[in-house]
């Protein structure tokens, strides 16, 4: 019941100042708008990244073959390390729990593929079916090379979706057609759906790769036993580091280099990028939450004045309502109830601009690298409790102040 009074009477003495009302709930809800608005552009930029970066395939180590760069303790400087079948199934040996995938790589580089008229020179890779999970190709046309394509060599080839459209346009379909790969003649039996721009890209983009089965390209384009390199999935993003550690320390005596040395394996870990990216984003959030909290702390500040000006205004009527048993805790209450009658409102509001705004930038098409805020739960949940905040900042002082004048001091006031 006193709540409910308290609520009545803080709603009438705002009202009765209705244009300063307005005017400070406008700070508080430019305030809220901005840190939804910035707070939220943070997580769209963390997002975006994350997912250019994850492309290429978010929970794979590349292992390329180096140089041993330390002779000490018998070791041979300079000596080259070559990758081969042997190193893979050495690596699935340990039966590290961590690894998901071990497949191998080869590339004979930009074969010239040609069909009809069209002819393009193009990245040409040798994979297993893996390829298509480890990487995160995604199926457009037909279907992806398979284990008995590997195991019988068949020559077959998977487009990615530039190479499609450029050999045979965007209307005509792909699959069934025959393309001459350096000469000889491979089916094509899917095609990729486009990725589209990507951070995190070997040598060309995803979209622009031929994929073949790994020993047909072995066969008929390189015709060594060396492998490009060798191609990881983690079960996890966490064990990435735990992996590369097992990776080292199992190719090291096969190769005669010390584990810690790390020109003797390259190793691309592309989920240390997308951690850093994670950390980066994080730290960004809080930075806009923090410049749109300056703002919100303004409005806050403006608020708190009010509070203390209608503190001293209606000294006389908090004498009388004291005189007549009003205890400390009901003033109190009431000045603290009229802040957060003001900022609480006032905040959801602002909330709601803010996703608004973020919702309706999102409807158009932005450049890249600018993207539109996000309007997450854990932008909005931010958002409350930053409001919550204000508000109990703004309209504690005048409360405490009202709740200790002297009920004597304040009836003689004018």
């Amino acid at each position: 019941m006193l709540l409910k009074e308290t609520l009545r009477l803080a709603w009438h003495d705002l009202r009765v100042k209705k244009g300063r009302t307005m005017l400070t709930m406008f700070g508080i809800i430019w305030g809220l708008a901005a840190v939804v608005i910035l707070v939220g552009w943070g997580v769209g930029f963390q997002n975006y990244f994350m997912y250019e970066m994850g492309k290429l395939g978010e929970k794979l180590i590349m292992v390329y073959p180096g140089k041993v760069e330390t002779g000490l303790g018998g070791y041979r400087a300079g000596k080259l390390i070559r990758l081969t079948e042997k190193d893979l199934r050495a690596l699935k040996s340990t039966r590290f729990q961590y690894f998901e995938y071990l497949t191998p790589e080869i590339s004979p580089g930009y074969l010239t593929v040609k069909y009809k008229n069209e002819s393009r020179a193009v990245h040409t890779l040798g994979i297993f079916p893996q390829t298509l999970e480890m990487r995160n190709f995604s199926i457009g046309e037909g279907r992806f090379i398979n284990e008995e394509d590997v195991r019988r060599g068949r020559r077959v080839c998977f487009l990615g979706a530039n190479i499609k459209n450029r050999l045979f346009g965007e209307n005509q379909p792909a699959v069934g057609e025959y393309v001459k790969v350096k000469g000889v003649r491979f089916a094509v039996i899917g095609v990729a759906r486009s990725k589209g721009e990507q951070l995190s890209i070997m040598m060309s983009l995803d979209d622009d790769k031929l994929l073949i089965p790994f020993s047909t390209v072995q066969m008929l384009f390189v015709g060594t036993p060396y492998l490009d390199r060798i191609m990881v999935q983690v079960t996890s993003r966490l064990y990435a580091d735990q992996c590369i550690e097992v990776i080292r320390k199992t190719l090291a005596p096969l190769h005669g280099f010390r584990p810690d040395d790390k020109e003797a394996l390259r190793i691309y870990n592309v989920s240390e990028g997308m951690t850093e990216m994670e950390k980066f984003g994080g730290g960004l959030q809080i930075f806009l939450g923090l410049v749109g909290s300056i703002t919100l702390f303004i409005g806050g500040v403006g608020v708190m004045n009010i509070m203390l000006v209608a503190v001293r205004e209606r000294t006389r009527e908090i004498g009388i309502r004291k005189a007549v048993g009003a205890k400390r805790r009901h003033i109190f209450l009431q000045f603290l109830v009229e802040s957060l009658v003001i900022t609480l409102p006032a905040g959801g509001i602002g909330i709601i601009l803010g996703i608004g705004f973020s919702w309706l930038l999102g409807q158009f098409p932005l450049p890249r690298f600018f993207m539109a805020p996000e309007a997450s739960p854990t932008v909005l949940l931010v958002a409350f409790l930053v409001m919550t905040a204000v508000g109990l900042f703004s309209g504690t002082l005048p409360a405490i102040r009202a709740a200790r004048l002297n009920p004597i001091d304040a009836l003689r006031y004018e």
